[in-house]
């Protein structure tokens, strides 16, 4: 099985590495999103996947963040419908061109959910970066090959591309996560609502895996160093209620 899963590696890679050398350096979002498409759904789907649950799930270490979350109640009393419905709506912008309608009526419909409460722009952006560093991050860590410069411009100009239709102010210009660590190095410290989310998301994460207790050592190190340093506190108490 290792033997076939390596030969599966190898020949992909070579595909991927002729497709990528055939194409231009990206420069549109248009342009970006048959690459970040292959990356996301063809080359690290399920380290793609993984990277934004994680991804989001440490975003609720953030006080502001975790406070709209957790007045929804939509995370604490329904977290299947509503990771769900998030995977929905961003498997829809990331399947479909730019230009298509199925596309834009995925933005459309995040951007009516998210006018019901109050953002902060400094919220908006830190999320934004997050989905464009955590994919490349986690295939760079456990991927089976290297990630290149033009997958690494693609999927932040698809990106950038949606931040803008969300009408997000001052993206950065590719220093993406440079300012991601710096904004969680400010902004991010326990609270009671980051306990409360992080509990039911972990329980829902979880839920598949056998030996609950057995993975908590495991979840914290997929975390990022802020995220660990006040999530262990809350997973401490999860765990003991997972584990009885």
């Amino acid at each position: 099985m290792a033997c076939y899963v390596q030969y599966v590696h190898h020949k992909r890679k070579i595909i991927t590495d002729n497709y990528l050398h055939r194409i231009p350096y990206p420069t549109t979002a248009e342009e970006a999103h048959e690459i970040t498409r292959k990356f996301t759904f063809q080359d690290f789907p399920f380290l793609a996947e993984k990277a934004l649950e994680f991804g989001l799930f440490k975003t609720y270490g953030v006080p502001s963040i975790a406070s709209i979350l957790n007045s929804t109640g939509e995370l604490t009393n329904k977290a299947n419908k509503r990771y769900d419905d998030t995977s929905i709506i961003i498997r829809e912008f990331m399947e479909h061109p730019p230009s298509y309608a199925r596309a834009g009526a995925a933005v459309k419909q995040m951007n009516f959910i998210h006018s019901h409460y109050k953002i902060s722009n400094r919220d908006y952006l830190y999320v934004l970066s997050v989905f464009i560093v955590e994919p490349i991050a986690w295939a760079e860590k456990f991927g089976y090959r290297e990630v290149s410069p033009k997958e690494k411009k693609a999927m932040y100009l698809r990106w950038k591309f949606i931040g803008e239709q969300m009408d997000i102010k001052q993206i950065p210009s590719e220093e993406t996560e440079s300012c991601m660590q710096a904004y969680e190095q400010k902004y991010m410290r326990y609270s009671e609502n980051n306990k409360e989310i992080a509990n039911s998301t972990m329980q829902l994460l979880l839920s598949v895996a056998p030996f609950k207790c057995l993975h908590r050592d495991f979840s914290i190190r997929l975390c990022t160093h802020y995220a660990r340093l006040f999530y262990v506190r809350q997973w401490d108490s999860l765990m003991y209620h997972l584990g009885s």
